[in-house]
């Protein structure tokens, strides 16, 4: 005889067996103890979750004469040909390969058939939601008064595409994934049986990857005892599933809190060239530093943690030194690393690109908030002339008081100076941030030094700041914000730039490099019109709700109207 997968060797036969779907066993027990059987069933759930064994037990149990407290004896004629795929009143149908019309009415003439053996016909239909929509109408009446020997039994992974006609007439049971310390459980279990000794890190490792799904588990503990193996390491199952072990994923976190970057990519070159998917280090790596931030929060969060006790020590160890803040942004970085690698055609160098800016992170100490910025950071708002509209000086002065004022900020090194007013003259709002040696710098001196200055960014930071802002150009100095402009095709270098944390980091360095307080603003070149023009709008607008009246055309009085 040939060889029978695992997950079919030790596929559930009563209720109690079925793992992790004890809020359904339980209602179905009950139901089937007092006589309440349903003629249409909907068990709905991702894959391997059970419930074409449900399903299969339900049958036995609706047919076994000799079943107790809704549990089918597993012993009798009935129960044994339900068992083996043998008997004539359970019918199973793939819905994925039998979908159109012609299929449901081939099933609806056969219905009225009697059962053979027991009282009830059972029809189970796998993946009812790939029907057609002329066969869900086919079904509909037939599901709606079957005959009283017909039990109907609908599964699918996905509910939504079942037509609310058919939902109405079935009782739905949504099956959970399933957690990972009962995975293990069951592994444990079938190892045994199997007589094979396995690592408990390594089942660990099968149980994360089953992401929920028993079958797949014992589908990967199957692969990994393909080989005659009665010994299997944690290596060797990381090896055939390509994941990442916790010791590397343990050692590249003591790199990257460390400041190591060339350390971190060294090791992520290490991955690759055992010929491992990029995808699965970005996947495990971010599994892992969830455990880590679960970790660091210590209580009930704990207990969803999915590692091996001795790696559960030794994270607690490593959450230490690391603040729940930082954990988040590398959370963060990591997640849109993962979905900006789908798309691209240069995954590795995003990769690379996110490894470094998780180690920023860590270098940086970097606090950040829910929205993404930094904590602890002036925020600076540029002052901004109130520019000419044309309006009397009367109305000028009241427009230009409903203009915020910006809120000055002491930037490091540089002294508030507050003018002497005399009696008469009016209160001065703003106290404007300036050098402490009173130095000014123009644009063009900016323009000149600018090469030198990237030099020194380069030297002084990280590498990569540097070559974002050699793509970017110098476009305007207004007050002490200097505005670099990029082309409509670098938004990602723009971006980058506007991150609070490198942010913060090139404008220290272009505060000492010049010798005065310097802010940084980077846009794209065909935002600045678009700035302009809504600024002209917002003065508009503003004087119409002062003065009244209404807009009705815009002309150039420079210009003479023939």
């Amino acid at each position: 005889m040939s060889y029978i997968a695992l997950y079919r060797q030790h596929r559930p036969q009563t209720f109690q067996e079925i793992k992790g779907q004890d809020h359904i066993s339980r209602t179905l027990k009950n139901a089937l103890a007092s006589n309440r059987i349903s003629h249409a069933y909907l068990f709905c759930g991702p894959r391997g979750t059970g419930k074409t064994s449900t399903a299969k037990v339900l049958a036995k149990a609706v047919n076994c004469p000799n079943s107790q407290d809704g549990e089918p004896c597993n012993e009798c004629p009935g129960c044994r040909r339900i068992t083996d795929g043998s008997s004539m009143d359970v019918l199973e149908i793939d819905a994925a390969s039998n979908r159109g019309i012609d299929e449901i009415r081939d099933l609806r003439e056969k219905v009225n058939l009697s059962p053979v053996e027991g009282p009830y016909k059972v029809y189970i239909i796998d993946e009812v939601h790939m029907l057609t929509t002329e066969a869900f109408n086919a079904l509909l009446k037939t599901l709606e008064e079957p005959p009283g020997h017909v039990v109907f039994i609908l599964a699918t992974t996905d509910p939504r595409k079942i037509p609310p006609t058919i939902l109405s007439r079935c009782q739905r049971f949504d099956f959970r994934q399933i957690a990972v310390d009962v995975i293990l459980a069951r592994l444990r279990e079938v190892a045994e049986l199997a007589g094979a000794t396995v690592e408990e890190e390594a089942l660990y490792l099968i149980a994360r990857q089953a992401q929920g799904g028993l079958r797949d588990a014992l589908g990967l503990l199957d692969q990994c005892l393909a080989g005659g193996a009665k010994e299997v390491t944690l290596q060797e199952v990381a090896a055939l599933l390509g994941a990442v072990e916790d010791e590397v994923l343990l050692e590249f976190h003591e790199t990257a809190s460390a400041g190591d970057i060339g350390g971190c990519l060294l090791l992520f070159d290490r991955f690759l060239s055992e010929g491992r998917e990029l995808k699965q280090f970005v996947s495990d790596l971010t599994l892992f530093y969830r455990n880590l931030l679960l970790t660091g929060l210590g209580g009930k969060a704990e207990e969803i943690v999915a590692a091996a006790p001795e790696i559960r020590e030794r994270l607690k160890e490593a959450a230490k030194g690391i603040s729940q803040a930082q954990l988040q942004a590398v959370l963060r970085i990591l997640n849109k690393t993962e979905s900006e690698i789908k798309w691209s055609g240069q995954a590795r160098i995003l990769v690379e690109l996110g490894i470094i800016n998780l180690v920023e992170v860590f270098e940086q100490g970097t606090t950040i908030s829910e929205a993404g910025l930094e904590t602890g950071i002036p925020f600076r708002i540029p002052q901004r002339p109130v520019p000419a509209t044309g309006l009397p000086p009367a109305g000028r002065a009241k427009l230009a008081e409903t203009i915020p004022k910006p809120t000055a900020v002491k930037e490091p090194g540089a002294a508030v100076v507050r003018p002497v007013r005399s009696a008469g003259s009016p209160k001065q709002v703003n106290e404007q941030p300036v050098d402490a040696g009173g130095s000014q710098v123009d644009l063009e001196t900016i323009r000149k030094r600018w090469t030198a200055f990237l030099e020194v960014l380069r030297k002084k930071a990280h590498a990569s700041y540097e070559a974002f802002l050699r793509e970017a150009e110098v476009a305007a100095l207004n007050g002490t914000t200097l505005i670099c402009e990029f082309s409509p095709d670098h938004r990602f270098h723009r971006e980058r730039m506007e991150e609070p944390q490198v942010k913060q980091k090139v404008e220290q360095v272009l505060r000492e490099f010049f010798c005065c307080s310097l802010s940084l603003q980077c846009r794209l070149q065909n935002e600045a019109v678009d700035e302009q023009i809504q600024a002209e709008s917002e003065i508009i607008n503003k004087a119409i709700e002062i003065f009244g009246g209404e807009l009705v055309d815009i002309i150039d009085e420079e210009k003479e109207v023939f």
